[in-house]
């Protein structure tokens, strides 16, 4: 049975990347008897077009005018049915999930899952609210292992040796991988872990005259009597494209009240 398309790799803009896919027997002692042939391994051209619409990167403010919660779930796939070689002890573990939510000015580590076997998993700077000024209903995305570079090793429980000058961190492709002795030396590996983004509640927010103050009032529509309105009025200056699309239901940019002059002379 294929295991599920990997996340894109080499794809920038609409020039083609490759997604891969993998199998393996179930029984390998029965393929090998019988001589098996099957491709164990597909690939796929791909496009950043076809990735779900969240960016990883945000080059506009976000403009929504109500506020979203979401729920993360994380599943590690790490497995020894998945990664059988050099498979680790039972005490293979994730540590724990390291993130933050942050306005697009503000700069961090990247979020990021850690395995001992120096590999990580991370989302980095994942953008959830969209230009049209709604919130992102679902995503998800597939991980694949990623060195660290702060080790020199073959196996995962190896001897390991640090690194003189740290390697920047960039995705393990089995084909730069010419050591058969490696843990990741042969196919592609699998994803080793997946990250689900589902929105589970919208509501919205209440803003205050002093977060969001108010004009002053105008002249009263009437000279006299008291049958007269007077208006004040607020701009959303950067949310433009939020009140384009009518999303600002919620906050009121124009007030009325009744004004009340000298009774008109006859």
């Amino acid at each position: 049975m294929w295991s599920e398309w990997s996340s894109y790799m080499d794809a920038i803009c609409h020039r083609p990347g490759t997604q891969i896919r993998t199998r393996t027997y179930a029984d390998k002692r029965a393929a090998m008897a019988a001589h098996c042939t099957e491709h164990l391994e597909q690939q796929q051209q791909c496009t950043l077009e076809y990735i779900p619409k969240a960016v990883h990167r945000p080059s506009y403010p976000c403009c929504a005018c109500d506020e979203a919660k979401f729920q993360f779930t994380f599943q590690g796939l790490w497995s020894k049915q998945s990664y059988p070689k050099d498979w680790l002890p039972e005490h293979l573990h994730w540590f724990d999930i390291i993130g933050a939510v942050h306005n697009e000015e503000y700069s961090c580590n990247d979020i990021y899952i850690y395995l001992e076997t120096n590999s990580y998993s991370r989302v980095s700077v994942l953008d959830l609210c969209l230009p049209n000024c709604t919130w992102l209903d679902n995503y998800e995305e597939l991980h694949h292992p990623i060195d660290a570079g702060t080790d020199i090793g073959i196996q995962y429980d190896g001897p390991k040796r640090p690194e003189n000058s740290h390697k920047p961190i960039a995705p393990i492709v089995s084909s730069n991988i010419t050591d058969n002795r490696s843990s990741f030396y042969g196919n592609q590996p699998p994803p080793f872990a997946k990250l689900n983004i589902k929105r589970i509640m919208v509501q919205d927010v209440a803003y205050n005259d002093l977060s969001c103050p108010m004009a002053t009032w105008s002249e009263c529509s009437v000279t006299c009597g008291r049958n007269g309105i007077r208006r004040r009025t607020r701009t959303l200056l950067s949310n433009h494209r939020a009140v384009d699309q009518h999303r600002c239901q919620s906050l009121p940019l124009e007030e009325t009240q009744p004004c009340y002059l000298n009774l008109c002379r006859m």
